[in-house]
């Protein structure tokens, strides 16, 4: 090897050990940042612990609450009880009640059945009337415009007669105007 390929080999060499006390010391830093960064999560820590014993003795005082609470909804419950036997009463009550109500509810059907079988009896009766009516009108107003047409076509015919007729009297007008004497004019 020559000294220039020593003096290559040990600049590069160097170049290496420049980076690598450079990623070091970077490394190093990263690292008391993130000790520091454990230390305030420490105490942050610390401070939360604290708080969540606080946090204990007041639920604590909350289950002292409870078990009261508990107990007066035991007493709660045997009312609940008692009035659950008297609804029973009650709901048996209820489904005779409701037994008969059916049966009306059935009767009411019945008849309305009945008044609508009737009632379809005479609307059928009356779409037909209707329609009868209707077929009627068409024919009836049909004839009216045939009338109205027959009757349009004579006046125009008498409307061209009578202009027709004060033409040929213009043109004997005209005519005995021009046959006068120029004297009596």
């Amino acid at each position: 090897m020559t000294d220039r390929e020593l003096l290559e080999n040990m600049s590069r060499q160097i170049g290496e050990l420049v980076r690598h006390v450079a990623e070091v010391r970077s490394s190093n830093k990263r690292l008391e940042e993130e000790i520091s960064d454990l230390r305030a999560d420490m105490t942050a820590m610390r401070k939360d612990i604290d708080a969540m014993k606080v946090d204990i003795d007041a639920m604590k005082v909350d289950i002292d609450t409870m078990k009261g609470d508990i107990d007066a909804m035991k007493a709660d419950i045997d009312t609940m009880k008692s009035d659950i036997d008297h609804m029973k009463l009650d709901i048996a009550t209820m489904k005779l009640d409701i037994e008969n109500l059916k049966d009306d509810v059935r009767s009411l059907t019945s008849k309305v059945d009945e008044l609508d079988q009737r009632l379809d009896g005479r609307t059928t009766l009356l779409s037909s009337k209707i329609e009868h009516f209707s077929g009627f009108l068409y024919s009836e107003m049909g004839r009216y415009r045939t009338a109205l047409e027959e009757e349009r076509h004579r006046r125009q015919y008498f409307e061209k007669q009578v202009e027709n007729r004060f033409l040929k009297i213009e043109e004997r007008l005209d005519a005995l105007e021009k046959a006068r004497p120029v004297s009596s004019r």
